[in-house]
């Protein structure tokens, strides 16, 4: 026996449409609101950290990641069949129960030098295209970071390290780290003040 169905039976419904619509527009993470950009030392451990005060009722906000990678950094002593990662730990405060998210980086990726029917050379060398700065960028990484301020101040730590027995010396090529911090209405943290470094192994 065969069922047949109406040709527009399998057609999406206008209001599931609307209601996809308006979850999609709820859940984005909005626009940039503040940028928190610092040059690392190249020191292991390093933690870099922002404060703001959040007022109450402050909205909710996301952080994308992202690193910039200094190639010159790389010209000496740095293995081409080596796959090279730095470690960027983030962290928020005052923001209730937050997990510090780990994310991996990687500063080298594999690239073909050249291809025949019989032959595929390659070599690991920085990640992704030179942007005009001559720098390279890793990331984003989006999604990762999220959290509602509870009011008073916040405080975002970004803590650097390489995998274990990974080489330390990529850390020296780590140019920038960059969070860009969103959020939706008036009620966004705009301002934030760079603290004084520390180290955490």
């Amino acid at each position: 026996m065969f069922i047949v169905f109406p040709a527009d039976a399998c057609r999406p419904h206008p209001i599931a449409l609307l209601l996809l619509a308006l979850v999609t527009v709820g859940c984005s993470p909005g626009p940039v609101v503040a940028t928190l950009e610092a040059r690392p030392s190249g020191t292991y451990g390093e933690v870099m950290s922002w404060t703001a005060n959040a007022p109450p009722d402050t909205a909710r906000h996301s952080i994308d990641v992202e690193i910039e990678i200094d190639p010159a950094q790389m010209m000496i002593g740095f293995r081409s069949d080596w796959q090279y990662n730095v470690m960027l730990d983030v962290d928020v405060e005052g923001a209730g129960n937050v997990e510090e998210r780990w994310m991996t980086f990687p500063v080298t990726e594999e690239k073909v030098k050249f291809e025949d029917e019989t032959v595929r050379q390659i070599a690991y060398e920085p990640v992704g295209n030179p942007l005009p700065t001559g720098f390279h960028k890793s990331g984003p990484r989006t999604g990762e970071v999220d959290f509602k301020p509870a009011g008073g101040q916040v405080t975002v730590t970004a803590h650097i390290r390489t995998p274990d027995g990974a080489d330390r010396r990529v850390l020296k090529a780590i140019r920038t780290v960059r969070l860009l911090v969103r959020g939706k209405g008036d009620r966004v943290l705009t301002k934030w003040t760079e603290q004084p470094r520390s180290t955490r192994k």
